[in-house]
């Protein structure tokens, strides 16, 4: 069965999108295109097909619509439950359709949504600009904003769902929709994202950054779990300050090649760098400070930087948990950094969300509005025979966090980085749901575009 269908899939290929890249299983391209981050997803797709333009998915998704073969989208591949391919299902890679259109007046620009990080800034850097990213520059920027999009300009400029001001939609039908033209799908893309269609194309916003004041600040960690209580009590205390929306902070532990590592990641957008440096002092005084990285640097240094940390590829998981104060589960959150595997790979990690992240928003579906901590629990590891070990870390350490002070979480969780099988629609869209529903009977009556919501309780 799999045979004649895949023989279908050629056939259609050679006569109706001969310019479209594939790889079967027995291409020698096969194993370097269907490589994703989490590797503990063995599964091998039906077919590995790279569209090179919008009309392209057009008419893909509509073959595909029709025979009613099953199908993942595939941006950066870094999806943490390895979402982006299923087994015997067609793979659709965008990572041929990456482009950079700037705008004139250098306020927006049009992208290819088969674009990662690095590649946009790259663009971005050429004009000294900037855009709200995350912390990994490998990772597929679209599939990162479309579900919230947390990163270390969040503070100053938004999240990455806040970012997006038009995009065009490839439907069930193979239609390409412009959100210029329905404008009510755009609020659903700020938060469902895919729910409703491929995308293949985003317009966002810049802003003019010349350079930023970036780095790490290391803490000696000795006793581990002591220190990072104490770092997350006294941000608490430091945030009571009028603290900046121009900084971005993130508190971290993992093990690196030089053993344990406690330290905070600072990220600073002032046009003047010199009204940061007080608040890095009070940065460093978090810990016993033993080293500091901060310099002036650019976005794309910076993001090359942060990407050099961790693995190209990883067994296990990850788990998130979204908390409104840190000194409230301070002890909790040591202990968990003190069970932390002692080998690398698993980390756990806080980003502060602050500033117009926080907005009440009318114009998405995004739901976690509140002044928050998002809790990263990397449960991952290189060795498949860690990962077991880490996988259960970061459950274990998720639980504790939600039974510490059931009052201190917020209801919802992060889609892109946790486990949507313990999900439910109303924890993700909160009062937004509805709106949610509407915009899905809309555009995907049929539910074709499943992903990442499958495994969701309704």
């Amino acid at each position: 069965m799999a045979n004649t269908r895949l023989q279908s899939l050629e056939d259609f290929l050679a006569k109706d999108v001969p310019n479209v890249k594939y790889a079967t299983p027995s291409s020698p391209q096969y194993a370097e295109w269907r490589h994703i981050y989490i590797q503990s997803n063995k599964t091998t797709p039906l077919m590995i097909v790279r569209p090179q333009t919008a009309d392209d998915v057009a008419k893909l998704v509509k073959y595909i619509v029709k025979n009613g073969l099953e199908f993942t989208i595939r941006g950066g591949g870094h999806d943490m439950m390895g979402r982006s391919q299923a087994q015997d299902a067609v793979t659709i890679d965008m990572r041929d359709i990456r482009y950079v259109k700037i705008s004139e007046g250098k306020r927006t620009a049009t992208i290819g949504a088969g674009i990662n990080m690095i590649q946009l800034q790259e663009e971005l850097d050429k004009e000294k600009l900037a855009t709200t990213v995350g912390n990994v520059g490998h990772v597929g920027y679209t599939g990162w904003a479309i579900y919230g999009g947390y990163g270390f300009f969040n503070n100053n400029f938004g999240l990455g769902v806040d970012n997006i001001v038009g995009a065009k939609v490839v439907d069930s039908g193979g239609s390409v929709l412009d959100t210029d033209e329905h404008p009510d799908l755009l609020k659903g893309i700020r938060g469902a994202g895919g729910a409703f269609g491929v995308i293949v194309e985003l317009r966002i916003k810049t802003y003019h950054v010349e350079s930023i004041l970036a780095g790490w600040v290391f803490f000696e960690c000795q006793d581990v779990g002591s220190v990072f209580d104490n770092m997350c009590r006294n941000f608490s205390q430091l945030l009571e300050e009028d603290f900046p929306n121009e900084i971005g902070v993130s508190l971290m532990t993992t093990t690196g090649p030089m053993g344990r590592m406690c330290g905070v990641s600072f990220v600073s957008s002032f046009e003047d760098e010199e009204k940061a440096r007080p608040w890095l002092a009070k940065i460093e005084k978090l810990g016993t400070c033993v080293m500091n990285t901060v310099e002036t640097t650019t976005p794309l240094k910076y993001l090359h930087a942060q990407s050099a940390f961790g693995f190209n590829s990883a067994y296990g998981t990850c788990r998130t948990a979204n908390l409104l104060s840190l000194s409230k589960v301070a002890g909790k959150l040591g202990d968990i950094a003190e069970s932390l595997p002692a080998f690398s790979g698993p980390a756990l990690v806080i980003h502060m969300i602050r500033g117009p992240s926080t907005d009440v928003c009318n114009s998405s579906v995004f739901a976690n509005r509140r002044p928050h901590f998002l809790v990263e629990l990397i449960g991952t590891s290189d060795e498949e025979s860690q990962a077991q070990d880490t996988v259960k870390w970061a459950h274990i350490s998720r639980s504790t966090l939600q039974h510490a002070d059931p009052d201190n979480s917020l209801p919802g969780t992060y889609v892109s980085l946790d486990m949507s099988g313990e999900l439910t629609y109303e924890n993700l869209f909160g009062t937004n749901l509805p709106t949610y529903k509407d915009l899905k009977v809309k555009y995907d009556p049929k539910n074709v575009f499943m992903q990442p919501f499958s495994l969701i309780k309704i």
